[in-house]
């Protein structure tokens, strides 16, 4: 844009602000014209609405009825006075009375603390001894709970030990248990798979042999290719015989797993079953389950098992420890021992 275009914006603008300001400086003329009007029409009006008034109670002040108002309106000001008067005289009266039973019986409780106090500065002996005897049970208090603290330390460390030594049982089991269905499933694809074959070479006509006949006799002269019979026999052996094996596996397994189960002490049955109480609260705070199934004796779920913080765990080992005879199982001296005397 040129010099000159700019130049016309300009003075364009500026006409175009002198022409607001003077439309303003009009309007606020108008505006006080119209206000000085106003306020002499509100002037007009509150004299002609005094004027109105004094019309219509101007008779008030000949009127006898109006006259025996105001007289009875005064008397009874009057009365209220001497009524409030009399109110205040008896209500300062009240609480010089109260003051003074306040005073009297403020001065027999001081009697009384003071009587208090020459009783205790006698019996201070009594206060020493007493203070005595309870330092001596807060330290054999302090000691129980450093014996218990260590044997807490020691018992989860054992806890963490039997946890994975459980875990790692449950695993073997676990794939053994899944082993074995495979090899039932494949057991039972490859009768039905027999089973369809035998059918069908007797629809046929075939002369092959049954699956539990005995097998033809060795070629010598030439090495004949195994038919379809001979490989399922064959197969059906071997499988028939890891299924041997398996079963014996998992009858050795389970058997240790029963041994383990009936050497477990009673202080890790106690264990376990505070374990598995707080496992309960656990699984239903993370929504899940505290054991696999619902068979009794089930094993707890693994991902309840990892839910436990530090909080689940002092828990656990707290109400193993408040279980009856769990104390006197682990130091029979410590917990045994002699109480503290008694101090009357």
């Amino acid at each position: 844009m040129s010099h000159g275009g700019v130049t016309a914006s300009t003075r364009s603008d500026l006409d175009d602000i002198s022409a607001v300001e003077r439309d303003l400086k009009d309007r606020q003329e108008q505006f006080i014209r119209r206000e000085r009007v106003y306020k002499m029409r509100l002037e007009e009006l509150r004299k002609e609405l005094a004027g109105l008034k004094n019309e219509k109670i101007s008779w008030m002040k000949s009127d006898p009825n109006m006259v025996k108002i105001r007289e009875a309106q005064a008397e009874v000001l009057k009365n209220v006075g001497l009524v409030q008067g009399e109110t205040a005289s008896a209500v300062q009266a009240q609480e010089t009375d109260l003051l003074k039973r306040f005073r009297g019986r403020l001065q027999v409780v001081q009697d009384e603390l003071a009587a208090e106090r020459r009783k205790a500065g006698e019996g201070a002996k009594e206060w020493i001894a007493r203070a005595t005897a309870l330092e001596h049970e807060a330290k054999t208090a302090k000691q129980r709970a450093e014996v218990l603290d260590k044997a807490n330390q020691r018992l989860g460390r054992e806890n963490g030990f039997l946890t994975r030594q459980f875990e790692s049982q449950e695993d073997d089991r676990a794939l053994l248990v899944k082993q074995l269905v495979s090899v039932k499933e494949e057991n039972s694809a490859l009768r039905s798979e027999v089973d369809e074959k035998e059918a069908a070479a007797k629809a046929r006509g075939d002369a092959l042999p049954p699956l539990l006949a005995p097998a033809p006799a060795p070629v010598t002269e030439e090495k004949k290719a195994p038919d379809a019979d001979t490989t399922f026999k064959e197969a059906t052996r071997k499988l028939k015989k890891l299924l041997e094996v398996e079963k014996r596996h998992l009858a050795e397994v389970t058997e240790a797993h029963e041994k383990w189960k009936a050497s477990r002490t009673p202080l890790e049955l106690a264990l376990r079953d505070a374990v598995a109480v707080e496992a309960e609260s656990v699984a239903t705070r993370l929504g899940g389950k505290a054991r696999t199934s619902n068979a009794p004796g089930a094993p707890l779920d693994s991902a309840t098992l990892a839910g436990f913080d530090a909080d689940d765990r002092a828990r656990a080992i707290e109400r193993w420890l408040s279980a009856d005879g769990v104390l006197d199982s682990l130091y029979p001296e410590e917990v045994g021992g002699p109480a503290p005397a008694e101090h009357k």
